[in-house]
């Protein structure tokens, strides 16, 4: 249904890689779910989105907006490489660097 190699999909359930925008969109589709169920947040009882596996606050996030979810799709299709390289540059928007 995703039109993927076996391989392909064998990294997708180990980790070694991860689904781009598109292929997310459509498995998506597929299961008839949403992006953030399929990723693992829930909404808590304030309506903010947390992390599934632990529901710390401390990862709690409010609405994202089309260009924020847009950004994280994209960090997470990039090896451990281009993601530290990402948050190196973040850091050092951040602090002024």
């Amino acid at each position: 249904m995703l039109n993927i190699s076996r391989s392909t999909y064998t990294y997708y359930e180990t980790g070694k890689s991860e689904p781009g925008q598109e292929k997310l969109r459509k498995i998506c589709n597929i299961l008839n779910t949403d992006y953030n169920t399929l990723l693992g947040y829930a909404d808590d009882k304030s309506g903010r989105l947390v992390a599934a596996e632990d529901g710390d606050s401390t990862h709690a996030v409010s609405e994202l907006t089309a260009r924020e979810e847009q950004i994280i799709l994209a960090y997470r299709s990039m090896n451990s490489e281009e993601k530290e390289f990402i948050g190196k540059q973040i850091t050092k928007i951040v602090s002024g660097n």
